[in-house]
């Protein structure tokens, strides 16, 4: 795992063709359209709001899980939005027995052949395969019917087949604030959407990001907090001061940003009033973005070498100036709530 630097990675793109799907283009959405309703939680502002006692404890353990101790902040991934029109339902989808319900997903999809997933890889059907491909997720976008596909480890099975296989996923209604049941996952470990909680360029063009960003750690509890709704965790279990999944992480109010330029006080002040959520287990204290060449521009004047030669390492905090880091003592556990062990439900016959 990479240095937890905040960074931003390569390749934000303008409204690219896919390689083999004339139908879907890779393009975040649009500022005005709107990814779910405004009451739902990630897009509460939490700067107000409660911090919880043994906060310290939480993040320093949290930070010690890791051979890194500096607990510095970063990205480690970043997730192509594949955008259609009312896309017909093409495909047949089967999912992996245990991580969802045959009542959790459509009977049919659109097809998924030639889009882009995490890691920068095309599904070009028929003989693609992420068989042993890690966090390759997917993306769709459907503006039309107001849907959003998130699924995880997409493949045809068999291959070339119009029959497409998943570990994980969900279709997401986006004209309500759509919980799924309690225990239940979806492309995400904590049973979040991904889209409303990634950074997209037309936020940082605008210079106003209105919503929680995604945050991953390297291990949580066998608990989740509300908006998750599902806890995944490694053997053995955590106990004491960790975190939940879901838990919601705030940059303290009185974090100096003012050696900072423009670009990065977006991110900085977007933590500060909606924080980041908890929803993966993955590289300690990392931020998600949508992958887009669009934010080129950002990564010209941000490269370590001045010229935006390295896009897999772009930072937006200089690593050779100890009090321009950002790290993870710089941050506030919001008051958790409940916590729930809910496992998932049994599956209707």
């Amino acid at each position: 795992m990479r240095h937890l630097l905040l960074t931003l990675i390569s390749g934000w793109a303008v409204l690219a063709t896919l390689h083999c799907n004339d139908a879907a283009t890779i393009n975040p959405p649009a500022s005005s359209f709107q990814l779910f309703p405004a009451s739902c939680e990630w897009y509460q502002p939490v700067l107000n709001s409660d911090t919880e006692l043994n906060s310290p404890e939480i993040i320093r353990n949290t930070v010690w899980l890791t051979g890194d101790h500096s607990g510095n902040v970063g990205t480690d991934g970043a997730f192509p939005v594949n955008t259609v029109n009312n896309a017909p339902l093409a495909a047949k989808l089967t999912f992996r027995d245990g991580y969802n319900c045959r009542e959790d997903y459509p009977d049919s999809v659109p097809s998924f052949a030639g889009m882009a997933t995490q890691n920068g890889e095309y599904l070009n059907d028929p003989n693609h395969d992420t068989d042993g491909a890690k966090d390759h997720h997917l993306v769709v976008l459907d503006t039309g019917t107001h849907r959003l596909y998130e699924f995880y480890q997409p493949r045809p099975k068999p291959a070339g087949s119009a029959t497409w296989y998943c570990e994980g996923g969900v279709m997401w209604d986006l004209d309500k604030c759509q919980q799924r049941v309690s225990g239940t996952t979806s492309a995400d470990a904590a049973g979040l959407p991904l889209l409303p909680l990634l950074i997209t360029p037309q936020e940082m063009a605008t210079g106003g990001i209105k919503h929680a960003l995604r945050i991953t750690v390297a291990k949580t509890l066998w608990e989740f907090v509300s908006p998750a709704v599902h806890w995944a965790a490694f053997k053995p279990a955590l106990s004491g001061d960790y975190m939940p999944m879901g838990t919601r992480l705030r940059l303290r109010s009185n974090f100096d940003t003012s050696m900072y330029g423009r670009d990065v006080k977006v991110i900085l002040k977007c933590l500060m009033v909606y924080g980041a959520i908890v929803a993966d287990n993955g590289t300690n204290f990392s931020i998600t973005y949508v992958r887009d060449d669009a934010m080129q521009q950002y990564g010209e004047r941000w490269g370590p070498n001045g010229d935006g030669s390295d896009w897999h390492s772009i930072n937006l905090v200089d690593r050779s100036i100890p009090e321009k880091r950002l790290t993870a003592f710089d941050f506030q556990v919001v008051k958790l709530g409940t916590r729930y062990t809910t496992t998932r439900p049994p599956c209707k016959p």
